[in-house]
């Protein structure tokens, strides 16, 4: 008697190549944005060819980031979130904010302080809304609950029962 082999999992090769392809525009945006690159361009009246790369390669990251955000929250959603993922993730998050914190102090880019002590420690809890790990933590929190809202919609709760309800109480 041969035992049955778990089934594999449908993979979306289409949307995780184009999440890759955002990927890179999104860290090619970061470049021409954050690196001040485009600082050795400032009051320059003519568009060398120079200048026109650098806005054509760095253009599209913040419709990148959304486009990524969307896509992953797609994944997300179909997925089943445990304590166990969460924790994980947020002990990964912890540990890189650690050290990144320790070598941007021992190489003198960030001092020893209050603030980026807290920062390292407490970062997710403190910059909700204000960074993009914090927030993608906190959207974490919330895919048992869309998970839920997803298969009461498609038994017919959701927003297809109140839409029923308002057109049933105005006519």
């Amino acid at each position: 008697m041969t035992a049955a082999l778990p089934q594999k999992k449908e993979r979306s090769s289409n949307l995780e190549l184009m999440r890759i392809l955002l990927i890179a525009s999104i860290v090619m945006h970061h470049y021409v944005v954050n690196s001040g690159v485009m600082m050795k361009f400032d009051g320059l009246e003519t568009l060398t060819p120079q200048l026109l790369f650098l806005q054509f390669w760095g253009m599209w990251g913040k419709t990148a980031i959304n486009s990524f955000i969307l896509i992953s929250g797609f994944f997300m959603c179909m997925s089943q979130l445990t304590w166990q993922k969460y924790l994980k993730l947020f002990l990964q998050v912890k540990f890189y904010a650690i050290v990144l914190t320790v070598l941007l102090i021992l190489t003198g880019w960030d001092v020893l302080s209050l603030h980026s002590i807290k920062g390292a420690l407490f970062g997710l809890s403190c910059y909700v809304n204000q960074g993009f790990t914090a927030s993608f933590m906190a959207f974490y929190l919330f895919i048992p609950f869309m998970n839920k809202y997803i298969k009461y919609s498609k038994s017919g709760g959701g927003y297809s029962a109140c839409w029923r309800y308002r057109c049933s109480c105005s006519s």
